[in-house]
């Protein structure tokens, strides 16, 4: 069983010490640190790379929001936010934060964000051992062509004709300008078939061709949008960002 590193985020003491006792519970649970303001959180998160932070978003120096903005590690940690303030929570979720829970929180509702993580870890997990279940699909690092049964009808793809790729589950949903198709296989399978100078992920879910990209636009929190020749928009996350740095010539 993973365990998860856990930092807890909140100007009151009373609050964390509540939150830390919740978690000390948990088998699965670490926690590594606890943080009394936005500046002493970004540095703990910064150096500590924890899995899981309990972010308090209404804090005196910083705000929740803020905060996120300037954590620099190699992976986003999933982000529970806590508030009393209940206009927050589709503004959350627009920064794809794992969970959101109103304050006074209860167990119950952490233990559901905990359910949550273990959840998704899982799939994550479960998606790459199936990667590695299909050999036969990693002939080349440079897939040009494959066939997807749908239907009863077998359906030549090239891999120049897909727009993006989108995980779903166990499975992955392939975009083509006309079509869209659903494969029983991983996005990180796809990463490594598919022609690196060519493919690029711009999310935890999503793969994206570069020849389709019309605009990359700033959005909230250091994330950004992508605009597609189609009309299509899809968010890059900030910690996917190496496409601009690749992409840049002036």
């Amino acid at each position: 069983m993973p365990t998860y590193k856990t930092v807890i985020v909140d100007e009151k003491s009373s609050a964390r010490n509540f939150l830390n006792q919740l978690l000390i519970e948990k088998s699965d649970v670490e926690v590594i640190a606890q943080c009394s303001s936005g500046l002493e959180a970004i540095e703990a998160i910064n150096s500590l790379e924890p899995d899981l932070v309990f972010l308090e978003i209404e804090m005196s120096d910083l705000d929740g929001f803020e905060i996120l903005e300037r954590i620099q590690t190699g992976q986003t940690p999933f982000i529970v936010f806590t508030s009393s303030n209940k206009d927050y929570a589709v503004k959350a979720f627009e920064v794809e934060a794992l969970d959101y829970i109103p304050k006074p929180v209860d167990r119950e509702r952490v233990e559901k964000s905990l359910d949550r993580i273990r959840k998704r870890i899982h799939k994550e997990e479960l998606s790459d051992q199936i990667g590695r279940l299909l050999p036969d699909f990693k002939e080349s690092i440079d897939l040009k062509r494959f066939i997807i049964k749908q239907a009863g009808e077998y359906h030549l793809i090239r891999t120049k004709d897909i727009i993006w790729i989108e995980s779903d589950g166990n499975y992955s949903r392939i975009m083509t300008q006309d079509r869209k198709f659903m494969i029983r296989y991983t996005l990180s399978g796809f990463k490594e078939q598919l022609n690196p100078n060519r493919f690029y992920r711009i999310s935890r879910s999503k793969i994206v061709n570069l020849d389709y990209i019309a605009k990359i636009r700033d959005h909230v929190y250091g994330n950004y949008l992508i605009e597609l020749e189609n009309g299509t928009t899809l968010k890059m996350s900030k910690n996917y960002k190496r496409m601009l740095d690749v992409l840049k010539n002036f």
